[in-house]
């Protein structure tokens, strides 16, 4: 099971919230994001051919974005995670606006 062949471009999404059927504790963070992208097997070497452009991410849990997946250092033509906004992240483990992960095949 893996994320193969996507492009998710131009959407919206917002007022993503905390799930009640599931109990955190300590040692247990429910990763709710607004888009999550090869997260679930972390770190997902099969991932491929992944694009996630020109999103917007609005009144999320935990992240905006989780699991997404960075550039090759230096490349500025890449299109696996380009121009996403996250803003008003409610999460009250995390907030952040991305978790953004190396790509599995990247040397750097």
């Amino acid at each position: 099971m893996s994320s193969k062949n996507i492009t998710f471009d131009n959407n919206v999404v917002g007022a993503v919230v905390d799930r009640t059927t599931i109990e955190a504790g300590p040692k247990f963070v429910d990763k709710a994001g607004g888009v999550s992208v090869c997260a679930y097997f972390e770190p997902d070497t099969s991932c491929a051919n992944i694009h996630v452009t020109n999103n917007l991410v609005g009144g999320s849990v935990y992240a905006g974005f989780v699991g997404a997946i960075a550039h090759t250092c230096g490349d500025t033509t890449s299109t696996r995670f380009k121009n996403n906004i996250a803003h008003s992240i409610i999460g009250v483990r995390s907030g952040a606006g991305a978790y953004i992960n190396k790509f599995p095949g990247d040397s750097a």
